[in-house]
């Protein structure tokens, strides 16, 4: 089982490897819309039953390195970064919160399928397009946030979200060897909005 374990690094290794190097040969005037970006649309929290719950609408746009991976069998992590903020008059505001809500997006070849999972979960859902998985990871729903008496009354809190292409999951020497290639790393601007 080690030999197996090893097997896979080597080529998930390879696999980032010939990814990198292709970016590494690109042409650095490139059409700014060939990049990779994640923008958040929309993103509200509802209140049901005394917990809220985030629901978002992010639009994913993998760039060429990062699809060249994804469709080597590389899987590619997205984190949901979340912050729940109380606001204070006279003093720096309060972070009251830190959460993350994780979905991994993977292509199996022997299927031809592509396969969002939720972490938190272990919901795995499978696509026959790359357009339909990334458009099911782009709708985030029901995530719980915080529980409505952790709240103070008469306070008021907002919540920020961003997404981003999350490269810790992977193997200490791939993540070297990632980190020179900055650009790879794709997040969306924070988006803002009031609690309550």
């Amino acid at each position: 089982m080690p030999r197996a374990a090893s097997i896979r690094s080597l080529a998930l290794g390879l696999a980032l490897c010939a990814v990198l190097g292709a970016r590494a040969g690109q042409d650095q005037t490139a059409d700014p819309a060939e990049d990779g970006r994640f923008v958040v649309h929309t993103a509200y929290s509802e209140l049901v039953d005394g917990v809220y719950y985030l629901n978002a609408d992010v639009e994913f746009s993998l760039d060429e390195p990062a699809l060249k991976a994804l469709e080597s069998s590389l899987p590619l992590t997205i984190r949901f970064e979340i912050e729940i903020i109380r606001n204070r008059r006279f003093i720096w505001d309060e972070t009251v919160a830190r959460l993350e809500h994780v979905d991994v997006i993977a292509y199996h070849p022997l299927s031809q399928r592509y396969l969002v999972r939720e972490i938190a979960t272990g919901e795995v859902e499978s696509f026959a397009s790359y357009r339909a998985a990334i458009a099911r990871l782009g709708q985030v729903s029901d995530v719980p946030l915080i529980d409505q008496r952790l709240l103070d009354d008469n306070v008021r809190y907002r919540v920020r979200l961003r997404a981003v292409l999350d490269l810790s999951e992977y193997s200490a020497p791939l993540r070297v060897f990632a980190s020179f290639w900055q650009d790879w790393t794709i997040q969306s601007d924070w988006y803002e909005w009031v609690l309550r």
